[in-house]
């Protein structure tokens, strides 16, 4: 079972832009997620504000040429006022 979470691990670290390692420890964006727990509690659901932010921009860039296009999200998948408000602000 171990074998299979450390090529998880490489794999992610690999080909997910919102993760890193550093001395052991899982970064998402930056921040350690060993510290998370103890300032906010567990379980705990963390959100990129900026992942949001590129994945809007591809959206965009790859819908230049259709100047018509509208980016709609649907609130139902995460109705979470600090993502929506990421979302709003990059209409």
């Amino acid at each position: 079972m171990h074998g299979h979470f450390d090529s998880q691990r490489k794999y992610t670290l690999a080909h997910d832009r919102r993760f890193a390692a550093s001395a052991d420890h899982l970064l998402f964006e930056g921040v350690d997620l060993t510290l998370l727990p103890a300032r906010f509690g567990s379980p705990l659901y963390v959100y990129s504000a900026p992942e949001i932010r590129r994945n809007i921009a591809e959206i965009r860039d790859a819908f230049a040429e259709h100047p018509a296009t509208r980016i709609c999200y649907a609130s139902k998948a995460c109705s979470l006022l600090a993502v929506l408000q990421v979302v709003l602000l990059q209409q």
